[in-house]
């Protein structure tokens, strides 16, 4: 640290290597640094090779989802989806079934402007998951949303709803996780009644996210750290009615 605060940056990827190499250190601190060096070898040297290389390193010796996760974000951060398509797949083998890594994988294809390709990547992942697909649902809804196709979006947040309310009449406690997973699927009905041209549903549907995210906020606390995301979700609702408003 103290080495990249004087600007030297081969003086720190000295000191790295020496910890790296080191027999004594643990794994986790192995990863750090290795994360460490890669983060120098992008920020400071523009050395993209050096910085992939740092992370495959990685992922061969970790060899379960962590690691090929890892690469995959780092393929990232340096604009190669194709290459992080790849590594979040090899993860997927690893914990099949894992939803998160689903919706990661379908979204990092949206990066490649395949749409089409994204849509059928999330409906097949729909006709092969068996338990909770909202996950999926939303992130198939928000897809067609953005390329206009309101029809569709509606029907697949409606098969979402339907497996709340299925969910739910099991479940009599509110918690503040299906509370946000309320809002969220309202949000994107939202959109989804605006592209109709039905403003009114819009206004009412974004009204109700909006009485459900002030009842997030409250029960988690106006300063606590969970607080900050939903407090930024809070402004985004209220910008949207204060814009129906205006016109």
């Amino acid at each position: 640290r103290q080495a990249m605060e004087r600007g030297d940056a081969h003086k720190a990827l000295k000191l790295l290597a020496l910890l790296i190499q080191s027999s004594d250190v643990s794994e986790e601190t192995w990863i750090q640094a290795t994360q460490v060096k890669a983060d120098i070898y992008l920020k400071h040297r523009k050395h993209k090779k050096g910085f992939i290389k740092c992370y495959q390193r990685i992922s061969q010796r970790l060899r379960n989802k962590r690691g090929y996760v890892l690469l995959g974000d780092a393929y990232m951060r340096i604009h190669d989806p194709t290459k992080a398509i790849e590594s979040y797949e090899r993860a997927l083998r690893e914990q099949p079934g894992d939803v998160a890594l689903t919706v990661l994988i379908g979204n990092t294809m949206m990066t490649t402007h395949n749409y089409q390709a994204a849509v059928e990547y999330f409906e097949s992942a729909l006709d092969s998951h068996g338990q909770d697909k909202t996950a999926l649902r939303l992130a198939l809804a928000e897809l067609l949303t953005r390329l206009k196709r309101w029809s569709e979006a509606q029907a697949i947040l409606s098969d979402a709803i339907r497996d709340k309310k299925r969910r739910n009449n099991n479940n009599t406690e509110e918690t503040t996780a299906s509370w946000i997973e309320d809002v969220h699927i309202l949000r994107i009905l939202t959109n989804v009644y605006f592209g109709n041209g039905d403003d009114t549903q819009a206004l009412e549907t974004i009204q109700k996210a909006n009485s459900i995210q002030d009842k997030i906020l409250s029960r988690l606390g106006q300063n606590s750290n969970a607080a900050i995301a939903q407090k930024k979700i809070a402004a985004e609702i209220r910008c949207v009615i204060g814009t129906y408003i205006c016109l």
